[in-house]
């Protein structure tokens, strides 16, 4: 599915949106890249503006992180800025939005419904409260990589022994997304020149592990330069891993 336009306008993004699956009272978690639309007229708040009004009688969540703060006495929520691109950053400032005060450097704002219960969760528990209660990730011109679900779903694969090491930047994300198109059903669609994607959490984490059950090696970095002139010194393999 796609749907082109040289500059993209509010409406245009809120029948993306609606073509995409997005329903009114979904619960969303959002990761977004403004750069990716090319131009959106209005700018990162009209966005916003868009998401909202198709999300009316629903929840939406998006990280606020701030990487690079002095120190947990540095982070102030109201004021402390997103490092997460000009669309969440928009979000935070919202006078009806709420930001986490106690994660000084994985925090996350919320608006819409149920926000006393997301606002008292710490990090991991918030994505498990999204996928208990039929949550669903939209990217915005990003992929997976960027996806902080995926972050906590390969921790815990990590935990159940699926994978030898955590997986933080690893090159090797992009092999998730014919799983979680395939098992997952991802749906995806144009809207500009960004690709916007969607998907239950549920069924992205059900995909994901079977992924690494099916392939344990999809993770499986190629081996360094030391670790070709030293090939005893390989790190494990998460087959070698899951046989521990």
């Amino acid at each position: 599915m796609s749907a082109a336009f040289d500059s993209v306008t509010a409406r245009q993004f809120e029948a993306c949106l609606r073509d995409l699956g997005v329903g009114d009272a979904d619960l969303l978690m959002v990761h977004s890249s403004l750069r990716s639309f090319g131009r959106f007229s209005g700018g990162p708040q009209a966005v916003v503006n868009a998401l909202l009004k198709t999300v009316a009688d629903g929840t939406v969540a998006m990280p606020t992180y701030t990487r690079y703060i002095d120190g947990p006495d540095a982070f102030d929520p109201a004021y402390s800025a997103s490092d997460c691109g000009s669309i969440s950053e928009a979000f935070r400032r919202r006078g009806d939005v709420v930001r986490q005060p106690h994660h000084p450097t994985h925090s996350m704002a919320f608006w819409g419904r149920g926000l006393k219960a997301l606002i008292e969760q710490k990090p991991g528990m918030a994505y498990a409260h999204f996928m208990d209660r039929g949550g669903k990730t939209l990217l915005i011109g990003v992929g997976h990589e960027t996806h902080s679900f995926v972050h906590w779903m390969l921790d815990e694969a990590h935990e159940a022994g699926l994978l030898a090491r955590r997986q933080t930047d690893s090159p090797s994300f992009p092999r998730l997304e014919p799983w979680i198109e395939r098992v997952a059903g991802q749906r995806s669609l144009h809207c500009g020149s960004s690709l916007l994607r969607l998907v239950d959490v549920q069924r992205c984490r059900d995909a994901c592990f079977q992924a690494l059950r099916e392939e344990p090696d999809l993770f499986e970095l190629p081996p360094t330069e030391a670790e070709r002139a030293a090939p005893n010194m390989k790190a494990p393999s998460s087959k070698s891993a899951n046989n521990r």
